[in-house]
């Protein structure tokens, strides 16, 4: 009890100020369920529960009694709120499932939604230490081991991860048309997130000094609005080669039924088509794949998935090459997964240094050893098998899609600057 009342101190440390401030009501409800979500679903969203209304409650008096049990789940601009997730005494998100989303959803008791001003209020009130905790974004193209490279950093001494908090990945399509006032508002308010967000996980693992959160790979197209206001976090980049890359999200998309039925009959591209329609995350090709809008490359995307998914890797890598080029460099390292995987352990204590974290000692490269002997999606319905599904046609297809950009233009390009050990 001692131990639980001194980390609840640590949390929140109200002044007198604080102690007389007004209420920061929000509107609570009490989750009656989870909905049953697929592959083909979309983006955090408060749809996501079937819920029942509760009384109007006090955000600042519960986060300063219960910040351990409260995360930042989406955003819902229309109402220019936040929605956080309330789970149960005794759950820690990060150890419960490979990606934060699936477990706030799987835990949620009570949804709470509060206006973007008091979660604002709220960020700022955070203690200098907490507010100054070295944040690590982690970004990378998808499906090339960053669910792995998330854990082996949360192996290190003094570091806790988290992967895929789903509300920074709703950036990309929000700040898609949106004006210059309401861009800056939503960089204020994923700040804001962000910090209520790193209280909660060292409250929750009190012994960590640093964080590492893993963001979904179209994050990379909201990483400088990202920067705009948390401009003292750090940034990483992992990738993997173009083929592998696409073979391994088409695999994941034909674990779903009517994708493998499509498939069979040559129609996946016009069944997803189909399903845009009445999901917004993919109404908007242009926002999860940039170079799709560029006419170079649009009038020569045939109707394959893919060729999508193909554009969407090099949307990622061409925006990377972008943000490095603007001088001094925007990610403070860039790693590749064929290295990681060849290399192994060997390549972190130059990975750390370059993040400006403390050096791992030798308990901590155990469990790294240990981690990268596993699936670091294990229990998770996106876990790799392994398995290939691309047809020889969609290889080269690939490869011509590739040769249309003036520099990348091969599946194993290699991005300057890239961490690596020469081999001995």
């Amino acid at each position: 009890m001692e131990n639980e009342n001194r980390e609840n101190a640590f949390m929140m440390q109200p002044n007198e100020m604080q102690s007389v401030a007004e209420p920061l009501w929000s509107d609570s409800l009490q989750v009656l369920r989870p909905k049953r979500r697929t592959l083909l679903d979309g983006f955090a969203d408060a749809s996501d529960f079937r819920t029942r209304p509760l009384e109007r409650q006090d955000f600042r008096a519960l986060w300063q009694s219960a910040s351990r049990r409260l995360t930042p789940y989406c955003l819902d601009p229309t109402r220019q709120q936040v929605i956080f997730v309330e789970t149960p005494e005794g759950i820690n998100l990060v150890d419960d499932h490979p990606f934060l989303y699936e477990a706030q959803r799987r835990h949620a008791v009570k949804l709470h939604a509060v206006p973007y001003a008091a979660v604002m209020a709220l960020a700022a009130e955070i203690p200098d230490a907490l507010a100054r905790t070295p944040v690590i974004f982690l970004h990378s193209t998808g499906r090339c081991g960053s669910t792995l490279l998330c854990r082996l950093l949360g192996d290190a001494a003094g570091t806790v991860s988290v992967s895929e908090p789903d509300f920074y990945s709703q950036l990309v399509l929000l700040r898609e048309g949106a004006t210059a006032a309401d861009e800056a508002q939503l960089g204020r308010i994923t700040a804001a997130c962000t910090r209520l967000l790193v209280a909660h996980l060292r409250g929750a693992n009190p012994a960590a000094q640093s964080v590492v959160i893993k963001l979904r790979g179209v994050v990379v197209f909201a990483a400088d609005l990202l920067a705009r206001d948390l401009p003292d976090d750090r940034h990483l980049f992992l990738y993997r080669n173009a083929t592998d890359t696409v073979d391994s999200f088409f695999a994941m998309l034909m674990r779903v039924p009517l994708m493998r039925l499509a498939r069979k009959v040559r129609l996946e591209t016009m069944v997803l088509r189909l399903l845009a329609l009445i999901n917004p995350m993919k109404r908007n090709p242009g926002a999860l794949a940039p170079l799709y809008k560029q006419a170079h490359y649009q009038k020569q995307i045939p109707e394959d998935l893919a060729a999508f998914l193909a554009i969407g890797w090099l949307s990622k890598m061409d925006r990377v090459l972008d943000l490095q080029r603007n001088p001094p460099g925007f990610f403070q390292a860039v790693l590749r997964y064929e290295d990681l995987c060849v290399q192994g352990t060997a390549l972190i204590p130059d990975l750390l240094a370059a993040l400006s974290l403390p050096a791992a000692d030798e308990v901590a490269m155990a469990r790294m050893g240990r981690t990268m002997s596993r699936n670091a999606q294990e229990g998770s319905i996106l876990a790799s098998t392994g398995g290939s599904t691309l047809r020889p046609r969609q290889r080269e297809m690939i490869h011509r899609m590739l040769a249309l950009h003036p520099e990348i233009q091969v599946s194993d390009y290699l991005l300057p600057g890239t961490l690596r050990r020469e081999q001995g």
